[in-house]
């Protein structure tokens, strides 16, 4: 990042698959693992190495996309938007599902972040549209509470992926990714609209 330079360049695996990365995150050694909705895989990129390698191989997650990594790089939370979140151990390459109490709407996740021992993330299926922490219990295999950070905020539509910064989560509020989707010809600057960012106090 200092100076631009590339450092690297992965392209999917050459197969008969439909494949699609979506979201990337870092693994404490600075391996890159990818989520793969097209297929329902998840990948990983070293430096080094020439080729991608699937850490759980295609149809093994359905429709994978945000995705957070424990701070010591040995697991992964993968969010599988209506299905839930699944959580992946690395190094053994097997995933469960994360636990979630029947009260807690932990699905439609797009971007997934952890901080400290709860996973943020962002919300935008049949309406929910909401950014949210949710708390860990100390194993990471189960979700033992919620707080809401924003939800349905006037100007939200179809929030998407964020960052977090000095304890404070920013977000896109509208990326109008379904009208996009839906679009038969790419939306002019106009008619996409500006893009609003917020934030919100972890």
């Amino acid at each position: 990042l200092e100076d631009g330079s590339l450092l690297g360049r992965w392209s999917p695996p050459v197969d008969s698959l439909q494949h699609g990365f979506n979201d990337v995150a870092l693994r404490a050694d600075g391996t890159a693992v990818v989520t793969d909705p097209g297929c329902g895989a998840l990948y990983a990129a070293s430096l080094g190495e020439e080729t991608m390698r699937a850490v759980l191989p295609p149809e093994s997650l359905r429709g994978p996309n945000g995705i957070a990594i424990s701070e010591d790089g040995s697991v992964a939370w993968v969010a599988e938007y209506v299905y839930g979140v699944a959580r992946v151990e690395l190094d053994s390459e097997t995933f469960a599902p994360l636990q979630v109490p029947t009260h807690i709407a932990f699905i439609g996740v797009d971007g997934l972040y952890l901080h400290g021992d709860e996973l943020v993330a962002i919300q935008n299926y049949a309406g929910i549209d909401r950014a949210a922490a949710f708390e860990l219990d100390e194993t990471g295999t189960a979700v033992t509470s919620v707080r809401v950070l924003e939800s349905r905020h006037p100007r939200m539509k179809d929030p998407t992926t964020g960052v977090i910064v000095d304890g404070e989560f920013w977000y896109i509020a509208n990326s109008n990714i379904a009208g996009f989707n839906h679009a038969e010809q790419t939306p002019t600057r106009d008619e996409w609209g500006t893009v609003l960012i917020l934030r919100a106090p972890l």
